[in-house]
């Protein structure tokens, strides 16, 4: 594999995986796939293809930046927004949105819609969570947009994770607030207007419990 994430076609053909398929099938699903996920190519003489995902690699042999095209300014995205599931919320809010197993972070700069196919976002997530992306690249975290346009980071160091400090907000796709970092509460100790940077349930507890959300 070549820093590019680029493989000869023929020799993926060998691999028991993949040995009955033809290159004009494979040529065929590169076309048609809704979300653009792969790209080919030929080396100079044009005599050997090369094929490639354009994102969701796991392997560090794969460069990023021979890959993806780098995102360094901070009004480069208008959104930029994660698709999850709504039972890894609380996980994702005590310990960070994480590239698990991949090399990165997937984003999409729109939301996805029971009409669209999102590059970047699965069409069944329930939750979407947008990053404050100005304040993310300014604070160093690198982003990557690949050539279908996802939007792709590999989180804070080796951690892997983009902290909750980051989340601007977390709705349902039904509309449904779970998050809002420009809400403005009053905290019932000292009295004084708070960003809420809490989940609303752990925000509602805390009123229930104390008459007021505490700082």
């Amino acid at each position: 594999m070549r820093p590019s994430g680029f493989v000869p076609l023929n020799q993926l053909l060998t691999l028991p995986l993949f040995k009955t398929f033809t290159e004009e099938q494979v040529e065929e699903v590169v076309r048609t796939n809704a979300k653009k996920r792969f790209s080919m190519t030929t080396d100079e003489s044009g005599d050997i293809k090369f094929i490639r995902a354009n994102q969701g690699h796991t392997l560090q042999v794969v460069s990023d930046e021979e890959l993806l095209t780098p995102l360094e300014n901070p009004a480069a995205l208008e959104k930029c927004v994660h698709g999850t599931y709504l039972k890894n919320w609380e996980s994702i809010w005590t310990s960070g949105l994480s590239r698990m197993s991949r090399n990165h972070i997937h984003f999409a700069e729109k939301e996805v819609t029971d009409e669209d196919v999102v590059s970047g976002m699965r069409s069944n997530c329930d939750l979407l969570l947008y990053i404050d992306y100005p304040m993310a690249v300014t604070d160093g975290i690198k982003f990557y947009k690949s050539s279908n346009n996802v939007v792709l980071s590999p989180g804070i160091g080796d951690s892997g994770v983009i902290d909750h400090r980051y989340f601007l907000r977390a709705v349902k796709r039904d509309g449904t607030v779970v998050l809002r970092s420009d809400k403005l509460v009053l905290c019932c100790l000292c009295g004084s207007e708070k960003l809420s940077f809490l989940p609303i349930t752990a925000a509602l507890r805390s009123f229930k419990m104390t008459g007021g959300f505490q700082c």
